[in-house]
C-alpha cells in the first residue's frame, strides 16, 4: 500500500467515526496538533524540510479523502 492509500484509509475511518465533540475538539486543537506533529517532523528529518510554522490547511481539507496538498 502506498502512502496516498493509507490516507485515503485513514481518513475514511476517522470520518466514519467522527462525532460532533470531536469534530470541535479537532478544530480548538488543530493548531497545537499541527505544532506536535511539526516537532516530530523536524526531529525524524534532522531539520532537513522546511514547514510552515502554522498549520496552513482546514480540518475540511485534512479531511477530504481526495484532498492532497
Amino acid at each position: 500500500m502506498n502512502w496516498q492509500e493509507e490516507i485515503y484509509n485513514f481518513r475514511t475511518q476517522l470520518r466514519r467515526k467522527m462525532t460532533a465533540n470531536l469534530r470541535n475538539y479537532l478544530e480548538e486543537e488543530l493548531n497545537y496538533i499541527y505544532e506536535d506533529a511539526l516537532g516530530f517532523v523536524k526531529i525524524k528529518t534532522a531539520n532537513t524540510v522546511i514547514f510552515p510554522s502554522q498549520c496552513p490547511y482546514s480540518l475540511e481539507q485534512l479531511l477530504d479523502r481526495d484532498w492532497l496538498p
